[in-house]
């Protein structure tokens, strides 16, 4: 039994209802209005939650580094959908681009945010 892929999938299912390409339309219209939670607020916090904590080498590391990846993956299919709002898809690829940076930073001490960053790249440049 692969371990991590079990975790894999247990990420995946509410990574992928989270950045739902309809919930992020609605979020976009919801975050336009005074007070309200915003797409932007929801992809700021998943990445506060993975790419910003800190991961080890152990088995709980390897974990959060598979999750990290699902994060970029769903976005970038966020972006990709043909179900995305043009405005959505500007504010996913903002984020994406700003994710790209910080995690260029971080690549010297880790392959997962090289192999990120470089995916995010692939889409915009």
């Amino acid at each position: 039994m692969d371990a991590l892929a079990i975790a894999q999938t247990a990420a995946n299912v509410p990574l992928s209802l989270i950045l739902n390409p309809q919930r992020a339309n609605r979020l976009v219209e919801y975050g336009a209005r005074d007070n309200n939670l915003s797409l932007e607020d929801v992809i700021n916090e998943l990445i506060n939650a993975t790419w910003l904590q800190e991961s080890g080498d152990d088995y709980l590391g390897s974990i959060q580094k598979v999750v990290n990846h699902l994060v970029v993956v769903n976005l970038i299919g966020l972006h990709a959908s043909s179900q995305s709002k043009p405005l959505t898809k500007a504010i996913v690829l903002q984020e994406l681009i700003e994710l790209e940076e910080l995690l260029s930073e971080k690549n010297s001490d880790d392959p997962m945010a090289l192999q990120a960053a470089l995916m995010i790249e692939s889409i915009y440049r």
